[in-house]
């Protein structure tokens, strides 16, 4: 039993080693990415024209996109019309209408 208990506290420190590594590991990461924090603080101008084009750029490709969809809704629309005046048409008949008799 003396052995098993030895054996958790070694495990134990193990870990506790490993965690204060990690968190040494973790100041030393976070030293490094605040150059680039203070860099991008030097180019606040330059960011703020760079984000306006980038808003400006996914403003105009939504609106195509917003474009697009309705276009599809429309088709969408009236393929069913369509497909709702030929099922009604053709309920009582056997043969089925063509496309131009229908319009």
């Amino acid at each position: 039993m003396g052995r098993r208990v030895r054996e958790v506290r070694e495990t134990r420190q193990e870990q506790e080693d490993r965690c204060g590594k990690n968190q040494e590991a973790g100041k030393r990461r976070r030293g490094a990415e605040e150059e680039p924090k203070i860099r991008r603080q030097k180019n606040t101008e330059e960011g703020k024209e760079e984000e306006e084009r980038r808003r400006q750029k996914n403003t105009e490709e939504g609106k195509e996109e917003e474009e697009r969809r309705a276009a599809e809704g429309r088709a969408k629309k009236r393929d069913r019309e369509e497909e709702s005046t030929r099922r009604s048409c053709c309920k009582g008949e056997r043969e089925k209408h063509t496309e131009e008799e229908h319009r």
